[in-house]
């Protein structure tokens, strides 16, 4: 039977349990949670978080007892506790973020918050613990706690009608999934999973990386069960709900909802879970696969995590682009001989870089208004079930996009009203690992259907004879796709079907003289991966959106040679955007670096040396500056209507855009001498890859910071926090700590610290050790280190941004930074090398000899005489490259050349 008065019984047992010694804020929950689920009546159960010191929630979870959904959360405070700070504590700040329905506590005191806001509050009593160890209730604490309780249990999640609203929500339900995932990382549970995606799918993949993928798949794979059941779903019935073909999908889910498996899992990420059902539960809209990108996955990312946006290029790719390209890949499959083109039933087509299948579903709707303007709507089912379903196939990497795109292909077979148990042909799988790669025995369910998935993307990638390959491949500069296959298959050159496949690191049968990182560019390699694929089918059509630098830098002209030779036709629509560049127009992009299509066509097996003829359409040079002018040309041009430019790629360069260039004038041009080719030693500028850390305008302050990095009055994680450094793959705070206090127990930091020229008339400090500085080019710097000495800074114009003249000529006494000319193309020579004397040997003792090849020596000595000295030489390049006619008759060769 109910107490009289609960509120006055609660008091009573506060007091007591106060007196007898005990003042932890966990003494008192067990009073708390009676009081709440008395005074419901039952309605509800008080969940009491494990006393764990960090835990992602507040101290306890209030769900109704029948059904289970969540109405709230209470976080508490010791008796007597200053509610005032902790409401404006960081704490309460992140709850307020994902918690709509909160009540604040000191036992005492009870505030209730709506989505942050302060809308009630109630003080029971007069506390005098601290004092007397008493509370004296006040005459109205029931009637106003029951008001505010009211008010708690009211709540219910407000109905979710849009997909923006729905991304919003479960954006900030699911950054607090990856903490609780990341900081219960080392549970044998979640280890499990780790170590499994790490060996199967991604090795270089760290902790936080992980936390990151299986916070957004559970949350996506949660809202699939939910869309399925059209009915509230719980942690214990949504794996019921995720369909037997999406058999990852349902695998991952198993590891956190099944009994069976469910109990290693920590109670956070279970608690966690529940929020992110419990808004999913909310949704009452449906989902339009068109939009998917567009209005939640987009959107979705860009506020769980934008600076993880802006690392993986996840843009979606506009609908005009896909259109098009998808539009072109159609006709040029008819010119093939492939009657009715994509809904031809033998064509076969890959999205190797799928996302969330933007490309794919855009190509399914294509192709099935072909076949029901040809044959009607009574074969649509098994056209789906034979063709769409057999012969489309996707790669994705990153499980949170498999499993959207999952999502979006199966709302739309659902919208399409295919009702087969068929799912497409989508693979979790690194497409740029060598098909048939070996991979050790599978130990659990979850390592079992990666093997499978790997499986059949390998067959398709060694055996299916692909016809057409289409997407937006990544663009990384630094990318972590560096397994052997494909790093092979971009350096060799490599028989496919009797016919050879040029490698990129060569031009005209010679070794590529260029640094070789752009090469190494995912889409790059994205590229190599089609125009292999399609080599083994002998004949078929690559039509992607991609990175446009391959077209006219000087590092892409072994590649733009090798794809020469192995297509017969190809168009490039330049669509520009390059704000590197400093390009006058918008990107379809909201990105830096410039774009173009891409579409190349193999006509049949070639074992001559004809290339390919190239087609040209630049949207800067036809006027189209806006995104939104270069969208409506897309939408309302096809392949055949476009204004082509015919172009002639020619050795050196091969260039994929129209130049100037005559054969009397580039004739004209190489009777000259490259710089390159006048100096021993060169190298690019130093690199550093933390400039605020190791370079400074005062001397003073860069030596504080060098000491407060190897101090130990500080760990690595504070060191790196107090100077504000970032780690990657190539660099570790705690080993280059070791490594430099190693050394400067033997030396004296100052010996470390140089005058570097940072730009052109602007002299600063830098620490000069490789401990902390990525490239110090000490092989070449050095020389200028050990004597009186000055050096030729140069660049070629593609390389910088600046003015469209070319103005990338610099002189220095002392070592150069790499981006002297704002972004990058220093290539540096000293004038003079010092070389140890080999008739005294000591470290200490070196003789200057001019940096100048034998081959130039030789010509200078046959045209000269004695009369020149290495000054005179330089003086005199550095005069002829300032000089304004040089400038304006060689300016093509200038953007490219040394």
């Amino acid at each position: 039977m109910r107490s009289k008065s609960p509120v006055k019984a609660y008091l009573k047992a506060l007091e007591e349990t106060y007196r007898s010694g005990s003042a932890r804020e966990e003494s008192f929950y067990p009073h708390l949670k009676s009081l709440i689920e008395e005074l419901s009546g039952g309605k509800v159960e008080v969940i009491q978080a494990p006393s764990k010191e960090e835990f992602g929630f507040p101290d306890f979870k209030v769900i109704r007892s029948s059904g289970g959904a969540i109405v709230g959360y209470i976080e508490a405070k010791r008796p007597g506790a200053n509610l005032d700070a902790a409401e404006t504590s960081e704490q309460l700040k992140r709850y307020f973020n994902f918690v709509p329905n909160l009540i604040l506590t000191d036992f005492v005191e009870f505030r209730l918050y709506r989505n942050g806001k302060l809308r009630d509050k109630v003080s029971l009593a007069i506390n005098n613990l601290p004092t007397i160890g008493k509370l004296t209730p006040k005459p109205s604490a029931e009637k106003e706690l029951n008001r505010l309780l009211n008010l708690f249990l009211s709540f219910s999640m407000p109905a979710i009608k849009s997909m923006d609203k729905l991304a919003d929500e479960l954006a900030r339900r699911a950054r607090v999934l990856k903490e609780a995932i990341a900081r219960n990382v080392e549970s044998r549970a979640i280890t499990d999973i780790y170590e499994t995606i790490k060996n199967d799918l991604i090795p270089d993949l760290s902790p936080g990386q992980f936390a990151d993928i299986l916070a957004q798949t559970l949350t996506y794979s949660l809202l699939i069960g939910k869309l399925n059941a059209k009915r509230r779903i719980t942690l214990d019935n949504v794996g019921n709900f995720i369909p037997q073909k999406l058999k990852l999908i349902r695998s991952i889910v198993a590891l956190f909802v099944s009994s069976r498996m469910v109990e290693g899992v920590p109670d956070e990420i279970r608690w966690a879970l529940d929020d992110i059902v419990n808004v999913v539960n909310a949704y009452a809209g449906g989902i339009n696969y068109r939009d998917v990108a567009t209005y939640f996955y987009e959107p979705f990312l860009k506020r769980y995590d934008p600076e993880l946006k802006e690392i993986r290029g996840v843009y979606y790719t506009p609908r005009e682009v896909i259109s098009f390209i998808n539009r072109g890949v159609d006709t040029a499959l008819e010119d093939l001989g492939y009657e009715n083109g994509l809904a031809n039933e033998s064509v076969k087509l890959l999205d190797p870089c799928f996302g969330t299948g933007a490309f794919i579903s855009d190509a399914v709707d294509r192709t099935l208004e072909k076949h029901v303007s040809l044959w009607g709507n009574a074969d649509t089912r098994r056209f789906i079930d034979e063709h769409v379903l057999e012969n489309f196939y996707g790669f994705e990497i990153l499980i949170a996009p498999y499993v959207i795109g999952h999502l979006t292909l199966d709302a739309m077979l659902k919208e399409l009203g295919y009702r087969g148990d068929k799912a497409f042909r989508l693979y979790l799988t690194n497409t740029l690992e060598r098909p048939g790669s070996v991979h050790h025995q599978s130990k659990n369910l979850l390592e079992q259907v990666l093997t499978d998935e790997k499986a059949k993307a390998d067959a398709v990638k060694d055996k299916e004879p692909i016809i057409a390959i289409v997407g937006n491949p990544p663009y990384n500069k630094i990318s972590a796709n560096k397994n052997k296959w494909i790093v092979n298959l971009l350096k060799k050159t490599v028989d496919v079907g009797g016919e050879e496949i040029q490698s990129y690191y060569e031009i005209d049968g010679k070794p590529l003289k260029e640094r070789k990182v752009n090469l190494q560019d995912d889409y790059v390699k994205f590229i190599r991966f089609a125009q292999w694929k399609i080599a083994k089918t002998g004949k078929g059509i690559v039509g992607y959106i991609t990175n446009h630098a391959y077209l006219d830098n000087p590092t892409f002209r072994g590649m733009r040679q090798s794809l020469l030779k192995t297509f017969d036709r190809i168009y490039i629509l330049n669509l520009h955007g390059n704000k590197r560049k400093r390009e006058d127009d918008e990107n379809v992009f909201d990105i830096q670096q410039g774009v173009a299509i891409g579409i190349f066509i193999k006509e049949k097996r070639k074992n001559d040396n004809k290339l390919a003829k190239v087609f040209y359409f630049s949207t800067l040079e036809a006027g189209l500056k806006t995104r939104e002018e270069k969208l409506k040309f897309l939408s309302e041009n096809t392949l055949a209507s476009v204004d082509w430019k015919e172009l002639n790629p020619e050795s050196p360069s091969y260039f994929f855009v129209p130049t100037t260039i005559t054969k009397e004038l580039r004739e004209e041009y190489e009777r000259g001498w490259k710089v390159t080719n006048i100096f021993v030693e060169k190298t690019s500028g130093v690199a550093t890859s933390r400039d605020r850390f190791v370079i400074d305008f005062d001397k003073h302050a860069l030596v504080e910071k060098i000491k407060t990095f190897v101090s130990d009055e500080y760990t690595d994680k504070e060191v790196q926090k107090v100077l504000n450094l970032k780690e990657n793959y190539r660099w570790r705070v705690k080993e280059a700590r070791q490594k430099l206090r190693e050394d400067l127990a033997t030396h004296d930091l100052h010996e470390y610290i140089i005058p570097i020229l940072y730009r052109p008339f602007d002299v600063r400090w830098i620490f000069y050790h490789p401990a902390v500085v990525w490239r110090p080019r000490i092989e070449v710097m050095i020389h200028m280190l050990r004597g009186e000495n000055v050096g030729l800074a140069i660049g070629r114009q593609w390389e910088v941004v600046g003015s469209e003249q070319y103005d990338v000529a610099f002189v220095s006494k002392i070592p150069t930074d790499f981006n002297l000319f704002r972004r990058g193309g220093n290539k540096f020579s000293p004038l003079y090398l010092y070389l140890p004397n080999p008739r005294k040997p000591d470290p200490h003792n070196y003789i200057r000899v001019p940096n100048f090849t034998q081959e130039f020596q030789k010509f200078l000595k046959e045209r000269y005489g004695d009369k020149v000295s290495p000054e005179d030489v330089l003086h005199y390049i550095y005069a002829i490259l300032y000089h304004p006619e040089y400038r304006t008759r060689y300016a093509e060769f200038l953007k490219y050349d040394f």
